[in-house]
């Protein structure tokens, strides 16, 4: 919850501490106040920085995603197509969830399994065309036959 830092800024510590003990007898409604040591927090930065804004933590980089490791993840994915992301992420030293995370959010990859299909050829496309026409001249002479296949379990 952020609190107006400014208005804050202008008063003592005395009467940051005054009016601290003022807000705790009273209660306000949908109103809320720095905690005691969250004023004491400010009144310190404020004697040592003449400053009271949240810098941003040091540490480790929130994301993992970076335009360096974004650019190695789509050429490690082109490079070798058919190695699974958590050889990708093996192979990049990165962690598996974040490879899959930049395969989807970044590089728009999407997971699917590869499935062996048969080819068509010309002449395959000849008999399906011919039992198409077969089959429609069968519906037109017979009004059975769709109550037949519709009852039927297929065999």
């Amino acid at each position: 919850m952020q609190y107006a830092l400014r208005q804050w800024n202008c008063l003592s510590e005395q009467s940051l501490l005054q009016l601290h003990s003022l807000v705790s007898v009273r209660s306000f409604k949908d109103v809320v106040f720095p905690s005691r040591s969250t004023l004491l927090l400010w009144v310190s930065k404020w004697h040592q920085e003449r400053l009271v804004k949240n810098n941003k933590p040091q540490g480790r980089p929130f994301s993992a995603s970076t335009p360096d490791i974004v650019e190695r993840v789509r050429d490690a994915m082109l490079r070798s197509l058919r190695r699974s992301t958590r050889w990708q992420a093996h192979a990049l030293r990165l962690n598996e969830r974040s490879v899959r995370r930049i395969l989807h959010k970044d590089l728009h990859y999407y997971p699917y399994k590869i499935q062996v299909a048969q080819e068509l050829s010309e002449r395959d496309m000849v008999s399906r065309l011919q039992f198409c026409n077969e089959f429609l001249d069968l519906v037109k002479n017979s009004t059975d036959i769709v109550n037949i296949l519709r009852r039927s379990d297929g065999y």
